[in-house]
């Protein structure tokens, strides 16, 4: 049965979606990967977030009321359905807001695997300021190409909330920087603490050259302010994702630095 669920809170800017797209399916006869979509913070969030419909903002999608409610109860049956397997002995998940619940939400999640007696190991990644300003950056550029918004770094605040529910030593807290994870990745690292073997690491690019950030920022000013579509025509939106792809492929930069 299971007896211990690692779960991966994110934050910002930390290569979550590679530890996602890596485990999804995941199951190597002890281990599986909980089967509720390869990021998991919808489900999660929606399962144990007081306020459901305002923290996912489902109401703009028209789910609300009753709607929400059976949402909310598939997404808890598809849970619970994991957690109570006696197949196998870990669970892993993935839901990288989990970090920004509020402090009773957390605690419910923690609540739902300690009340069945499971032991829960909280893994974080976090990024130095400048490297998370960087890297936050880039994404916006290669997004939307919208005004940057400002990132939240007060991670270390969130994580207080957790260390009530946990007991000493279950909470893993791991800074991106240069010699600090196992082989230099995210994922390797991740699968070291969680003691398994994926069959395929996949890694997310890590950066791109100055140059081709100004290229992107350049296009995206371009496009919107001056040129005869918006942002939002079809033409626009299919023409820089096209060359958000182009540059993403030839131009990335493991080795970017943060200046």
């Amino acid at each position: 049965m299971i007896d211990q669920v690692v779960l991966h809170i994110g934050t910002n800017e930390t290569r979550s979606s590679s530890i996602q797209h890596t485990l999804a399916g995941f199951n190597d006869g002890e281990t599986l990967y909980t089967n509720l979509g390869a990021n998991q913070s919808a489900p999660v969030r929606t399962i144990f977030a007081m306020d459901r419909a305002g923290a996912l903002d489902w109401r703009k999608r028209g789910i609300y009321g009753d709607v929400l409610d059976r949402l909310r109860d598939d997404y808890g049956r598809a849970l619970d359905s994991e957690v109570d397997r006696h197949d196998r002995r870990q669970m892993i998940m993935s839901a990288d807001n989990i970090w920004r619940f509020d402090a009773p939400d957390k605690w419910a999640l923690l609540g739902c695997f300690g009340e069945r007696g499971i032991a829960v190991r909280v893994v974080c990644y976090v990024r130095e300021n400048l490297s998370l300003a960087v890297s936050s950056y880039q994404r916006n550029v290669k997004g939307s190409g919208e005004p940057f918004e400002p990132f939240d770094a007060k991670f270390r605040i969130h994580l207080k909330d957790l260390r009530p529910a946990l007991p000493e030593g279950s909470q893993a807290v791991r800074t991106i920087a240069p010699g600090s994870l196992v082989n230099g990745c995210v994922v390797e690292d991740f699968c070291k603490i969680s003691g398994i073997r994926p069959a395929e690491i996949k890694r997310a690019i890590q950066g791109l050259k100055r140059s081709a950030v100004n290229l992107l920022r350049l296009f995206n000013k371009v496009g919107y302010k001056e040129g005869s579509v918006t942002f939002f025509d079809d033409r626009f939106k299919l023409s820089r994702s096209k060359l958000v792809r182009q540059v993403v492929s030839r131009f990335s930069d493991p080795k970017i630095n943060p200046a």
